[in-house]
């Protein structure tokens, strides 16, 4: 074996593992972090909302005459909002819109959790309350949930009016022509009254 051969022999050692674990770092540990999921969604809606003017909020926490709310990401446009709610743990989902609790099964254990789309509608009820103390009634809100992208990772069991999408189709959910319409929302005013009311973390 002459030395041209034992040093590739050596490089290929050296190099290929560590190959393999930037592989595992970027697919299973980075993935796994909760604020890099948050950071991506962030991402595709300010993508999408800067060009057309919207405003897009993250972690948004409320609280109104001692009631709490929470939003995980906000899009605010002439449509009216949405809000972007990650499903960021991997595994398994299942529950109805109207159940009193969700479950959640990570492969070796099927636990209660919270049902988030109650908690939306309470939170979204106590938005709608402190725009109503201004003046400011009808603003359309929609929430969605989003999932990752690889479906052997994550899957939703949720039923009823739940619309969840993975994140490589939440770019192209933005695109239906009911986030362009012109609903006379003054954005400004909306983002500025949410933000004001935000509690400090």
């Amino acid at each position: 074996m002459n030395d041209l051969t034992m040093n590739l022999i050596l490089a290929a050692v050296v190099i290929i593992p560590g190959v393999i674990l930037l592989a595992y770092y970027f697919s299973v540990v980075k993935s796994k972090k909760p604020g890099w999921y948050h950071k991506k969604i962030h991402g595709i809606l300010v993508r999408y909302g800067v060009i057309r003017n919207y405003k897009i909020l993250q972690d948004v926490n409320l609280e109104i005459n001692g009631k709490k709310a929470h939003f995980d990401h906000m899009l605010i446009g002439f449509f009216g909002i949405l809000v972007v709610t990650p499903l960021d743990r991997r595994g398994s989902y299942y529950g109805e819109a109207r159940s009193q609790t969700w479950a959640f099964d990570d492969g070796k254990f099927k636990n209660p959790m919270p049902n988030l789309a109650a908690e939306y509608e309470n939170s979204t009820a106590l938005l709608r309350s402190l725009f109503s103390q201004h003046g400011i009634y009808k603003i359309g809100m929609e929430q969605v949930f989003v999932l990752e992208a690889n479906e052997k990772k994550s899957a939703s069991y949720l039923g009823g009016d739940i619309t969840v999408l993975r994140i490589n189709k939440l770019g192209s959910y933005l695109e239906k022509t009911k986030f362009d319409q012109d609903k006379d929302v003054d954005v400004e005013t909306i983002t500025k009254l949410i933000s004001e009311n935000a509690c400090r973390t």
